[in-house]
């Protein structure tokens, strides 16, 4: 039987934009283009316009992922781009599965370097994200206009202001590290309103109504004689290949409890997003934006540690993937004592969730404001390189090539065509957003930042940008402020003198170079807990409230190069060459508030020597699998290094309206008192990151 000729691939080029006028040089203004929000700006609202996106998107996204999981463009399918059920997506190569191309020549151009479709740890992480999201918009845009026209069957001036409400409608964003306001969730880290309902009020034009709602769990659309749900294992005949199977034969992995037909996890969807959030959310947002805190597009994009980079490289083990993987870790089941076992914790399957479109959404719009105030910050700026021999530590740091910015995005066409291996976005083709017809709010320039013909004035604009920033997310400097102003703090016996008199402050962080294949592909965390009593590790773990922060290691696929079927050849190749990751927890904030907490016996100043001394005696960490269990040892994660430093934090400027930017960072040195006689942590004189105790480093200063 002859096989079947393929469609023309699927053109994913948005939602268009008609009638729109770039007025900048470099950052990318266009008035009138569509803005993507807030989910919560969504729903609830009054607004006729906004009830109306809404209702489409409700029933848009509802009809999205009851399509048949063989249709391509199906939520199944496009869900199933970012992992499991591992086949091709409109034709594209295949997502590797072996640990390396043999021979290396035989790679299709922009093919994952470490298998798998998904770019994770490399450098196009956010960049690859981009046409995903856009895809997922396009096709609940589509959706929408099925619902209108063919559902509804609406005509004249009616189908003509539902039609407006779709086109001018764009994918919502869930900005995690804003506080919630609705009711039992005020001031609360937490799911949107949005995601906690099972039903949901939709305004059609035929009534109010109310709906399941399509946010908070996906089902299988596969149906067995009774009308339920398929297991995902067992999709009916004919359709096999979509099949995606439960691991609980594999003694490196726990079962998975998503594979039995629905995406969702009641203790995520039904409670808060935790009291405590992955670190400090909105301060690290903060950071990411400070002048100098992330120097190089390879330092923001990815978690991708690099050797070269200890030498004068501090503050950029924070990049916005390392972000995105603790909130995916929290959203995905994870808490205070035990790391998530749902599907937003799992890689493979985290597309499934509705919440990670709008998780991803997110971390679309940090690129754009980053982008926005770093334009000529991109794959032209030099990266550290990885080198070919071992480093001082004996560890091998041979390295796949990272993509490049020309480099297909696989499997993401942006022509339809008849021929599969061509047409496919590239980094550098994604790099302007408003050219993809959208734009986030937060984006929107204020009438100050505009000359008299409307263009962009970019360097007012950045000003206004930055200040915006710190406004909405709390920075450690905006908690010092506060307590410099409170008379009830003397300041001289609490921050010292020199800060004092300066109005600065201690900036302490910990850096952490980690494995994620440290326990053969499964996920897991490294927890920071401070407190407890003196040199008693086990008390400090017994307060919920002593936990302050994580890296999440997302791994959640075993590597293919084990030689099992259905394996990563993503986590293979980066395992095999040691490809290591990069994570940062700030401490600064914590600290202060144990210093302040008459409950902590030990801390009663952030001054210098007294946090030291805490540090040392107080400050632990472990590691943690996915789904809990007993802690495992550090002498399963060789590759891990915990370091400790201290610098300053001060304020440095203000924006055209007189409002504060977000404070800088500098100065950093390294403390080894906290970490020299802990497990996989920095030691006096230790030569990995590049130490040595007769070489200084040219840390950045103020």
């Amino acid at each position: 039987m002859a096989e079947s000729k393929l469609p023309k691939t699927l053109a994913i080029t948005g939602i268009p934009v008609e009638n729109v006028e770039t007025k900048t040089k470099d950052i990318p203004y266009t008035p009138g283009t569509p803005i993507r929000r807030e989910i919560n700006e969504l729903f609830p609202s009054e607004d006729p316009l906004i009830r109306k996106q809404w209702t489409l998107f409700i029933l848009g996204l509802e009809k999205f992922k009851k399509m048949p999981v063989d249709e391509r463009e199906s939520y199944f399918q496009v869900a199933g781009i970012h992992g499991y059920p591992e086949t091709s997506w409109d034709g594209a190569p295949d997502p590797p599965k072996d640990p390396v191309w043999d021979p290396p020549d035989s790679r299709p151009d922009g093919a994952n370097p470490y298998g798998g479709y998904r770019h994770h740890n490399t450098i196009a992480f956010p960049t690859w994200h981009r046409p995903y999201m856009l895809l997922y918009e396009q096709l609940i845009w589509k959706n929408m206009q099925k619902v209108i026209e063919e559902d509804w069957k609406l005509d004249g001036k009616e189908k003509e202001e539902w039609l407006t409400a779709a086109n001018s409608w764009r994918l919502p964003y869930w900005d995690w590290a804003q506080r919630q306001t609705y009711e039992g969730y005020e001031n609360a880290f937490s799911l949107p309103y949005a995601c906690i309902l099972d039903h949901v009020p939709i305004y059609p034009p035929t009534g109010d109504t109310a709906r399941p709602n399509p946010l908070v769990s996906f089902v299988n659309p596969e149906k067995d004689a009774k009308g339920e749900p398929l297991p995902f294992g067992k999709m009916p005949q004919g359709k096999e290949k979509w099949n995606i199977n439960n691991n609980a034969t594999d003694k490196e992995n726990p079962p998975l409890p998503w594979v039995n037909a629905v995406e969702e996890d009641d203790d995520v969807t039904q409670e808060k997003f935790k009291s405590k959030p992955p670190g400090t959310l909105a301060d690290s947002i903060n950071r990411l934006f400070s002048a100098e805190y992330n120097d190089t597009w390879g330092s923001f994009s990815s978690t991708k540690w690099w050797a070269e980079s200890a030498q004068t490289f501090t503050t950029g083990y924070l990049s916005v993937e390392h972000i995105h993987n603790n909130v995916h870790n929290v959203t995905g089941g994870g808490s205070l004592t035990k790391v998530g076992l749902g599907h937003m914790s799992d890689v493979p399957v985290a597309a499934f969730d509705p919440i990670f479109w709008l998780h991803h959404c997110n971390i679309d719009r940090l690129l754009s404001m980053w982008r926005a105030l770093n334009w000529n910050k991109w794959w032209d700026t030099e990266e550290p390189p990885a080198p070919d021999e071992k480093d001082k530590t004996g560890k091998t740091m041979k390295d796949l090539p990272d993509p490049t910015p020309l480099d297909p995005l696989l499997p993401f066409h942006n022509v339809e065509t008849d021929k599969h291996d061509e047409g496919f976005w590239t980094s550098k083709g994604v790099r302007d957003w408003t050219k993809l017809g959208y734009t986030y709010d937060i984006l929107t320039p204020a009438p100050i930042s505009l000359d008299e013909n409307g263009a962009l004035n970019e360097e007012v604009y950045k000003a206004e940008l930055l200040a915006k920033i710190n406004s909405t997310y709390t920075s450690t400097g905006e908690y010092y402020r506060k307590l410099y102003e409170d008379e009830k703090i003397p300041n001289e016996e609490f921050f010292g003198p020199h800060n004092t008199e300066l109005h600065t402050w201690n900036d302490y962080i910990i850096n952490v170079i980690y494995d994620r294949y440290a326990l053969n592909g499964s996920s897991y965390v490294i927890e920071f807990w401070l407190g407890g009593r003196d040199n008693d590790r086990e008390s400090t773990f017994h307060d919920p409230e002593n936990l302050i922060g994580s890296v999440y290691c997302l791994a959640g696929m075993t590597p293919s190069s084990t030689i099992k079927p259905g394996g990563c050849a993503n986590c293979g190749s980066q395992r095999d060459n040691k490809v290591l990751s990069r994570g940062q927890v700030s401490l600064t904030i914590p600290l202060i508030s144990q210093a302040l907490n008459k409950d902590f016996k030990h801390l009663d100043s952030v001054r210098g020597r007294h946090v030291i001394e805490y540090l040392k005696n107080h400050l632990h960490w472990r590691f943690v699998p996915i789904g809990g269990g007993p802690e495992r040892p550090a002498s399963d994660f060789p590759d891990t290094v915990i370091s400790g430093l201290r610098g300053t934090g001060k304020y440095v400027g203000k924006s055209e309206t007189n409002k504060d930017l977000p404070p800088k960072y500098a100065g950093y040195e390294f403390q080894y008192g906290p970490t020299e006689k802990k497990p996989a942590g920095l030691k006096s004189g230790d030569e990995a990151l590049g130490e040595h105790p007769k070489k200084k480093r040219a840390f950045r200063q103020f």
